[in-house]
């Protein structure tokens, strides 16, 4: 009885060995396959020529001689598709090019970019406020393009938070999605990256309804989120 015990305890202890090595291998194989890659991310800008037509969607409004009612809504269109540096540029050479009385829409737009790129810091809280008393959901989209820092550009992703409208849910993706990467400049730009990417998952967990209550803004966690977010567009796409 005693010499059972001695030659099977070597080969239960063998078992145990090969049992786990075989979990551990299934699990870093799930791991692998589930995690996202920048490549599976599918949502963001075109390249230089695709952001030039995508910007001819947009040439009735800007060559139309009749104003428009709601430029903030028009630049949030806008800006989903085309950079709103590249909005503004192009924007620019139009408007050296014709007058306001020829295409007023022109100078409406590069007023309101303008306008939202020159707040400073201490009068971002007013505009902050004064957006999301108005629940204007499109300039505070925008801005988290427009505004010069990403301290101010989080407080408009706070500010979308406790609006949670869908509408934002594309901007906000794509936003997070540039902040992605780790900034170039010491630990506090760290800070202020992780504080941004904090503040968008916030407002696209209230936009979307989807729990990231375990995000830890980590550069993967951070894929994460995008590729959920991205699907979650794509469905509402399809329902529309």
């Amino acid at each position: 009885m005693f010499l059972c015990i001695v030659i099977l305890l070597p080969m239960f202890a063998i078992l145990l060995t090969i049992g786990s090595c075989k979990q551990k291998n299934k699990n870093e194989a799930n791991a692998g396959k589930n995690s996202v890659s920048f490549e599976d991310i599918k949502i963001g800008y075109p390249d230089i020529e695709g952001q030039k037509k995508e910007m001819q969607k947009f040439s009735d409004i800007i060559d139309s001689k009749s104003t428009i009612e709601k430029p903030n809504e028009i630049l949030r269109q806008m800006t989903e598709h085309v950079p709103l540096v590249f909005i503004e540029t192009h924007l620019k050479d139009l408007s050296q090019k014709n007058t306001l009385k020829d295409r007023p829409n022109i100078f409406i737009l590069l007023d309101q970019i303008n306008d939202m790129q020159t707040i400073n810091e201490p009068n971002t809280s007013e505009f902050i406020e004064k957006a999301t008393e108005n629940r204007n959901t499109d300039k505070l989209s925008v801005a988290l393009f427009g505004l010069r820092t990403e301290t101010q550009q989080a407080k408009a992703a706070e500010a979308l938070a406790s609006i949670g409208n869908s509408e934002s849910v594309r901007l906000l993706t794509m936003r997070l999605l540039n902040a992605y990467g780790y900034p170039k400049g010491g630990s506090e730009d760290l800070i202020y990256r992780k504080e941004l990417r904090r503040s968008l998952v916030k407002a696209l967990g209230n936009c979307t309804g989807l729990d990231f209550s375990n995000y830890d803004a980590s550069e993967a966690a951070t894929l994460e989120i995008v590729k959920q977010c991205e699907d979650w567009l794509m469905k509402k796409d399809k329902k529309s």
